[in-house]
């Protein structure tokens, strides 16, 4: 399925926290304090998984082509790999963060 331009893709940040060992306590008031703060959550096993509505900067939106991303050529490698949720099923991709930071470091230098 090819790119509907919606944009949800670069809406929002998801991050993934290992709360093994964290008390129910513990983790209640992490949900409390990302609720708070719009974040969304939910636990998966040993994981809590956080969605913030964190707009990537470089997201832009063309009238008659809808959400593209300004930069798209230089993009990072996180975003190069991404898989969109509506074209396939998820695909856990494994990218070294730190390197993703570099990337769009340089792409805004």
């Amino acid at each position: 399925m090819a790119c509907k331009k919606c944009g949800a893709c670069c809406k929002e940040t998801t991050m993934r926290i290992d709360i093994s060992g964290k008390s129910q306590k513990d983790i209640e008031d992490y949900r409390k304090y990302l609720s708070l703060h719009a974040c969304s959550s939910f636990i998966q096993g040993d994981t809590l998984t956080v969605l913030a509505p964190v707009m990537c900067s470089l997201l832009g939106y063309q009238e008659g082509k809808g959400y593209i991303c300004s930069d798209y050529e230089n993009r990072p490698e996180i975003c190069r790999k991404f898989l969109c949720q509506k074209a396939k099923d998820v695909e856990v991709l494994n990218v070294n963060v730190n390197d993703t930071v570099k990337t769009k470091e340089a792409t805004r230098g």
